[in-house]
Parts: C-alpha cells; structure tokens; sequence
C-alpha cells in the first residue's frame, strides 16, 4: 500500500494546479466582500477574534480535504488491486 507521505505529495502537486470553479470563485467573490461589511460595522477586538475564527475554520478545511483526498486514494487503489487480482 502507498505511504501517506506518497500520497500526500500528489495531494499537494494536484492541489497546487488545482483550477477553481466560476462558482466557487463567485461563492468566494461574495464571502469577500461580507466579511468585509461586516468587519466593518464591529469593533477592532471582535474582528481579531472573528479572524481567529476564520483561521481555525480554514486550517479545519485543509486537514479535511487532506484526509478525504487522502481516503479516496485508497479506496481507489483498493478497487485498482481488486480488479486487477480478479483478472489474474
């Protein structure tokens, strides 16, 4: 079975050439410009901690797609052996 390390590698190649939807982008375009309204009408202290926040969330979503990218790499080298032991 391929390390972690093995896959974690392509993870990262593929992520780095990875191109974004137009729904994501504009998903991303309008959670931009609210967080922005927002920030605006709240106090220096309560944007830090919103910021904290969203970093915790963002470095949440990193791991996560990690391990799902990470998981469906083996399930499908999984299936690649099944199929291939099947035909010898």
């Amino acid at each position: 079975m391929i390390k972690n390390n093995t896959i974690l590698e392509l993870y990262y190649k593929l992520a780095g050439d990875k191109r974004t939807s137009i729904e994501y982008k504009e998903l991303s375009r309008k959670q931009v410009k609210a967080k922005l309204e927002f920030e605006q009408g709240i106090e220096e202290e309560k944007c830090k901690q919103l910021e904290q926040l969203l970093n915790i969330t963002y470095d949440m979503s990193e791991i996560e797609n990690k391990e799902w990218f990470i998981e469906g790499y083996k399930i499908a080298t999984q299936i690649m052996a099944e199929v291939y032991n099947r035909n010898n």
